[in-house]
């Protein structure tokens, strides 16, 4: 289960080169695991994030910039690789966050409670690009939140 939910956060959800090098190989193996267990993603994120183009940026800690791509096709994520800023992608989800929230979120015990933690507080940002993305996210984020206040995570 947490790989599961570790793999749902990756969308919303990203030194040096060797550093950056590290953290992409950690989000491959996790994207790995997500895949795996593709099959087990709940409705609500299906719906959200089941087929989508998103891209990544995530502030390292050396004040270089990561741009990552990752596509999705029915909940599964059939494309990741590394981007360079200026990459045209037709992108449909815009994700920022900085390294240390990332890998934060990768080594965490509850990655859920960690990702929406660091979305509450600003920490990861997500924007949809066209207005059914947006409309799609607006609903979605009110689903989590009346997830939350039922407990149901």
């Amino acid at each position: 289960m947490k790989k599961l939910l570790l793999a749902v956060v990756l969308f919303a959800v990203f030194a040096s080169a060797t550093g950056s090098a590290a953290l992409v190989d950690d989000l491959e193996v996790a994207v790995g695991e997500y895949n795996n267990l593709s099959g087990d993603v709940p409705s609500v994120v299906n719906t959200l994030f089941g087929n989508e183009v998103g891209k990544l940026t995530v502030d390292m800690n050396n004040d270089s910039m990561l741009y990552l791509k990752i596509v999705t096709e029915d909940s599964v994520i059939v494309e990741f690789e590394e981007i360079a800023a200026d990459d045209d992608i037709g992108a449909t989800l815009l994700v920022t966050t900085d390294e240390t929230t990332l890998s934060n979120l990768l080594g965490s015990s509850s990655p859920l409670e960690t990702f929406l933690d660091a979305y509450d507080n600003g920490k990861i940002t997500i924007e949809a690009v066209g207005v059914v993305d947006k409309i799609s996210l607006t609903l979605g984020n009110l689903a989590i939140k009346l997830s939350q206040l039922l407990g149901f995570i």
